[in-house]
């Protein structure tokens, strides 16, 4: 062929693949064969089926998701302060304590908002 070992021209072989996958993600269309165009295409028709339906309950679970999270986490943050208050051996008289405390504080901080302060 052209003169180079089997081993060389199995290496360059292999160096080439990688540098035309290297330039496939880039998207640099040189001498490897690759058309960025044609799969911005394929990706243009898949993106014209979906359905916005979809896309609105996806949105909904995320919402979901969201505050499920964010309430485990007020919960285990509430439980981790009566454990460090009270400790373990008086946990269930120290969460009951604790829970009205912070009704209590909600009931006020309600009232401010519904009564506001009268203007002379």
């Amino acid at each position: 062929m052209d003169g180079k070992p089997a081993k060389i021209r199995e290496r360059e072989r292999a160096n080439h693949s990688v540098a035309c996958q290297a330039e496939a993600v880039q998207g640099v269309d040189e001498d490897c064969g690759f058309d960025p165009s044609s799969i911005w295409n394929l990706l243009s028709r898949e993106a014209a089926l979906t359905v916005s339906l979809e896309q609105v309950t996806l949105s909904i679970m995320a919402l979901l998701r969201g505050i499920f999270w964010f309430a485990l986490f007020i919960v285990l943050a509430f439980c981790f302060v009566v454990l460090f208050e009270y400790g373990p051996h008086d946990f269930k008289n120290g969460f009951q304590k604790e829970f009205a405390r912070v009704k209590s504080f909600v009931v006020k901080q309600t009232e401010k908002i519904q009564k506001p302060k009268k203007q002379p």
